[in-house]
């Protein structure tokens, strides 16, 4: 609190952050492309406190970025396996892998058993007049 106050009181003496804040801003008027665009980024963060949202793409461009990953990927498994490298699961196969284990598991026990004596309506089981 002290030294916030003298330095108030004297315009001379520098604060080592705001200086080095100073010419960090002053350094990234020449950063051009991606270093311009994370600066933008650190200097949005900086502000806020959260990251900056990332541009929405076009579902037509996303699917052929995905399609061109895939066939990258592929590609790199076939050259691993031609080398003789064994290679785990890729993620989607173990995911895909995951859903068919707990569909196969909850086959009969989404809503609960079915009742053998009556039916049920919102969640009520409501019974037969049938003697059981």
């Amino acid at each position: 609190v002290d030294q916030k106050k003298k330095n108030k009181s004297n315009p001379l003496i520098l604060d080592l952050n705001e200086a080095k804040k100073e010419v960090r801003s002053y350094g990234a008027t020449a950063f051009v492309g991606k270093q311009k665009k994370s600066f933008q980024d650190e200097q949005y963060k900086l502000l806020t406190g959260r990251d900056r949202k990332q541009p929405k793409m076009p579902p037509n461009i996303a699917r052929l970025v995905r399609k061109k990953a895939l066939a990258r990927e592929e590609k790199m498994i076939a050259e691993a396996k031609q080398a003789g490298f064994v290679l785990p699961k890729s993620a989607l196969e173990s995911q895909q892998e995951q859903k068919r284990k707990k569909s196969s598991q909850r086959q009969g026990e989404w809503n609960g058993p079915a009742p053998s004596v009556g039916f049920t309506k919102d969640g009520v089981l409501k019974l037969t007049k049938k003697p059981f």
